[in-house]
């Protein structure tokens, strides 16, 4: 048999749609073994940093990580379609960020979820499920105690509104006049829409947007404000030999391999190869590995390690 047949046990399961959704931070979130390494960007300019070249600087670490206590402190979503700005350390008292993101909370669970059902290293994560309507009781509250207030106020409301769309007609109605006399230069324009223009960040950046609704990527436009999260999975725990651990690629990858199986420390029949299991997952028609740069970083720099060794004891 070939050694890079399929049936060599390199088959893999179907990604879920649970896992496909995900970031690059969130499968980190989810991953059992954190590939601790510095991608950074090898072109300069306005391109985003999505779209730019990366390149690896220095080792690669792999690190145990606590996901049942990260998903734990992670914000309770207040629905499905909230954001949270999160970043990744290796250490809560660095001051340097590994990673930095936008993620959802209630993805992070569900991917999660389809782990420990397919996954048999995620078999002992239990995961507390957040009930759904925990958020009705406040609201109801809210609305009774607000109720009153608000009819309280809704007289003084009406009159105010009324004197405001009164000065607003004046107003249009003058400007409307010096235009229709030509007088172009005298028109004022409001200090709200001076302002838009002023404040709007997409004018700092030449970035094209997917479309006239929204940008390639929400992160180029964005304005934070508040405090971000700061999680640190693998703090408590020691590095993992790259060498010796026969389970750091399906658990530092678990979006690629969702089942645990086809990595390349599994037991076959025919023996492959290194660089021939690095060949037929790069240039499969399965385009989940060659789509993954952190992937392809990780077999890279695993190459280049298991050479060393291998040169080592030919010398000795």
């Amino acid at each position: 048999m070939p050694s890079r047949a399929v049936v060599n046990k390199l088959k893999v399961c179907d990604v879920p749609s649970e896992l496909k959704k995900l970031n690059n931070l969130e499968k980190h979130l989810i991953a059992l073994r954190l590939p601790f390494m510095k991608i950074v960007n090898l072109t300069s300019g306005k391109l985003s940093s999505r779209l730019a070249q990366k390149g690896t600087k220095g080792p690669l670490h792999c690190v145990p990580s606590d996901v049942e206590d990260t998903v734990t402190a992670l914000p309770r979503p207040v629905d499905k379609s909230m954001m949270v700005r999160l970043q990744l350390k290796r250490r809560l008292k660095y001051k340097a960020i590994w990673e930095e993101q936008l993620i959802n909370p209630n993805d992070v669970r569900d991917a999660l979820l389809i782990l420990t059902k397919m996954h048999p290293g995620y078999k002992n994560i239990k995961i507390n499920e957040i009930n759904k309507n925990y958020l009705t009781s406040d609201q109801e509250k809210d609305y009774e105690n607000n109720r009153e207030s608000v009819i309280e106020l809704m007289d003084v409301d009406t009159i105010s509104e009324e004197n405001i769309i009164e000065e607003t007609e004046v107003s249009n109605e003058n400007r409307l006049k010096r235009l229709a006399l030509g007088d172009i230069h005298n028109t004022i324009d409001s200090d709200e829409e001076i302002n838009e223009d002023e404040q709007d960040i997409r004018t700092k950046y030449n970035i094209g947007t997917g479309l006239c609704t929204q940008p390639c990527d929400f992160n180029d436009f964005l304005v934070f404000d508040k405090e971000p999260c700061v999680v640190a999975p693998a703090e408590k725990n020691k590095l993992s030999s790259l060498l010796t651990d026969k389970t750091i690629e399906a658990l530092a990858f678990p979006h690629l391999f969702p089942d645990g199986q086809g990595s390349y420390d599994e037991d076959r029949q025919t023996i492959l190869r290194w660089k021939e299991y690095c060949k037929a997952r790069l240039f499969s028609s399965d385009s989940r590995f060659a789509s993954d740069s952190s992937y392809i970083f990780y077999l890279q720099y695993l190459g280049d390690l298991k050479q060393v060794y291998s040169g080592i004891n030919i010398a000795f």
